[in-house]
C-alpha cells in the first residue's frame, strides 16, 4: 500500500497484514509458544512481502484472556528487543477461535 507523510508530503509503502497460526497447530495450549508461533508468522509474512520486523511501525495483538499479557511480552521482547513500535494489547472477551492469540501489524515496505 502507498501512504504521504502529512507532514512532508512524502510518498511510503507498507504493508498491512494479520498472521494466524494453523487451528490444527499442536501448540494451541502453551501461550508462549503461541505467540513465538504468531510472530514468526508475522515474520515470514513481512518477508514474503519484501519488509522485516525492524520495519513495522505499529501492532496490535489480540488475546483471549488479559492474564496472558505476561506471557507474550516475554516472546515479544525477544523478537524485538530494541525500538519496539507502537503496541496495542486487545484482551476479547468471546473468542471464536482455539488458538488464543492473533497478531496484526504495519511495516513500511
Amino acid at each position: 500500500m502507498r501512504g504521504r507523510d502529512e507532514r512532508t508530503g512524502e510518498l511510503f509503502s507498507y504493508v498491512d497484514l494479520e498472521a494466524r497460526v494453523r487451528e490444527d497447530h499442536p501448540l494451541r495450549a502453551i501461550r508462549e509458544a503461541q505467540t513465538e508461533a504468531s510472530l514468526k508468522a508475522v515474520q515470514h509474512c513481512l518477508e514474503s512481502a519484501g519488509t522485516s520486523l525492524d520495519k513495522v511501525v505499529m501492532v496490535r495483538v489480540y488475546a483471549a484472556n488479559a492474564g496472558f499479557y505476561s506471557a507474550i511480552n516475554r516472546v515479544y521482547a525477544r523478537f524485538v528487543p530494541e525500538n519496539p513500535p507502537s503496541r496495542t494489547f486487545v484482551p476479547v472477551a468471546s473468542w471464536p477461535m482455539e488458538f488464543d492469540i492473533e497478531i496484526e501489524c504495519v511495516a513500511l515496505a
